[in-house]
């Protein structure tokens, strides 16, 4: 993983009410993880929590990009059949000495059926862009693989200039802005081209 951390994926990625998904996680040095989950719409409503679920630090396939990683379930969450269909977004965090490591992932509960559809969300695009583990079908890639986590900056993004690739401030021909930014906070790349904050 590079720096210590934690980072995960759930799947499947959608779900129906009553159903259950599976969280892999990877936790430098088996670091037990604080876990929240929360449907994101017009407010943010934490659904479940809990202060330490174990997860042990797992090795990066190098073909992850292409066949996924491969991880065990760290954790199998029942999706209360009471939730509202939606995104739902899991925070993963671990203490490293004084400071905190956090990572995101995701999952949809699907609508009952015969529902209106609000949002659908562009994950094969998503996936396309995501560099974690290897190559995007931008980078010479010809396989991605959906079992494998989201690189950082395609779930989650800080405040800060130059969070969007496009600006409606000054004119910024080179995107030094949106560069400095991507570096900063160490982010993929092509966070700014997929993702849910987009």
């Amino acid at each position: 993983m590079g720096r210590d951390g934690v980072t995960g994926y759930c799947w499947p990625q959608s779900v129906s009410p009553g159903g259950q998904v599976g969280l892999h996680m990877s936790s430098s040095a088996g670091r037990p993880v604080r876990f929240e989950v929360a449907r994101v719409g017009g407010r943010r409503e934490i659904v479940f929590s809990s202060e330490a679920v174990a997860a042990d630090e797992h090795e990066i396939p190098k073909d992850a990009s292409s066949k996924g990683c491969g991880w065990p379930v760290a954790l199998s969450l029942d999706v209360d059949p009471a939730w509202r269909s939606g995104y739902y977004e899991v925070v993963m965090e671990i203490d490293v000495g004084e400071k905190v490591r956090r990572d995101y992932a995701f999952f949809v509960v699907r609508p009952s059926s015969g529902a209106r559809i609000v949002v659908a969300l562009a994950t094969n695009t998503w996936h396309a862009y995501n560099d974690f583990g290897g190559t995007n079908l931008y980078t010479g890639g010809t396989h991605v693989a959906m079992q494998r986590p989201m690189s950082a900056g395609y779930l989650h993004k800080p405040p800060g200039k130059g969070r969007r690739v496009t600006g409606t401030g000054a004119p910024d021909p080179q995107n030094a802005a949106h560069v400095g930014y991507i570096q900063i906070n160490h982010l993929s790349g092509y966070a700014g081209s997929a993702g849910w904050p987009d």
